[in-house]
């Protein structure tokens, strides 16, 4: 498996930071070390010890920095592959709907036009929308949003209707589920890729 680790600019720049401060330590200590040993042989241990802690401290800070970044690159990434999974999923839902609400209008059209069987627009569903609409991502374009907002209001207006409706009406709402469909498609093939 292979694992792509990227930094960002201000990560190398801290790295590079940590990385000089540990080398200026390291060259003074070790300096100071063999200056201090010719005079005092008893205080060497202790100032090893000292001076380990103090670079391993350094050491283990960087090291937590590049896990750190490391995690909360790949958490963000996560939470942007979720949101495009769940909002492709919401808008295939909208769609059928959408779908089953056009065949409705294709079948009854007939019927609604002289004003017979209009308790068959009370099977239009609107459900799908109510539910999904507020949990869509902004990966859905605002286009899409409008388009499918406009057909939904239309398609309540009309589910209220008791009297005969025009056959052009209907022609027009029909015309406009399948333009939101087609900007749903759209960008479910762009969420796909």
């Amino acid at each position: 498996m292979k694992r792509k680790f990227e930094l960002s600019m201000s990560s190398l720049i801290l790295l590079s930071i940590a990385i000089s401060i540990l080398t200026i330590s390291v060259t003074l200590s070790i300096i100071f070390l063999f200056n201090y040993s010719r005079n005092n042989y008893e205080v060497i241990p202790p100032i090893i010890g000292s001076l380990g802690n103090v670079i391993g401290g350094i050491m283990g800070g960087i090291v937590a920095y590049l896990v750190a970044t490391y995690q909360v690159n790949k958490n963000i990434e996560l939470d942007g592959k979720r949101t495009i999974s769940s909002s492709f999923s919401l808008l295939r839902l909208i769609k059928t709907e959408l779908v089953s609400n056009k065949k409705i209008l294709e079948t009854f059209k007939g019927d609604v036009e002289i004003g017979n069987n209009l308790s068959a627009l009370e099977s239009i569903s609107l459900d799908n929308w109510i539910r999904c609409s507020d949990k869509l991502g902004i990966e859905v374009s605002d286009d899409t949003i409008n388009s499918c907002h406009r057909c939904i209001t239309k398609l309540e207006a009309y589910k209220k209707t008791l009297n005969a409706i025009p056959e052009q009406h209907t022609n027009d709402l029909i015309s406009s589920i399948d333009s939101t469909i087609q900007l749903i498609d759209k960008d479910i093939k762009i969420m796909s890729i």
